[in-house]
């Protein structure tokens, strides 16, 4: 498969034995209800072993260690308990 697929965020993911599944989810505006909640839908799930799946958590450990690094990122307790960007 060529090109890109973007999501908003992970919305689920299950473990099935060896095998992990990551659902996606976008925003999708025309299903809420009211303008200041918005309404998440479905777009795609990702099937992969556990191996691989541990495997990519800790690449993104890796990244998120570096953007702490770089003062990209700020841990929370550094942050006064907050997510700081």
């Amino acid at each position: 498969m060529n090109g890109e697929i973007y999501v908003d965020q992970i919305s689920n993911i299950y473990v099935n034995g060896t095998m992990v599944r990551i659902d996606f989810a976008s925003l999708n505006p025309a299903l809420s209800e009211q303008a200041d909640q918005p309404v998440f839908e479905h777009k795609l799930r990702v099937v992969m072993t556990l191996d691989a799946f541990t495997n990519g958590l800790s690449m993104q450990e890796n990244i998120v260690a570096k953007l702490i690094e770089n003062g990209v990122l700020m841990r929370r307790d550094e942050a006064g308990g907050k997510d700081a960007q």
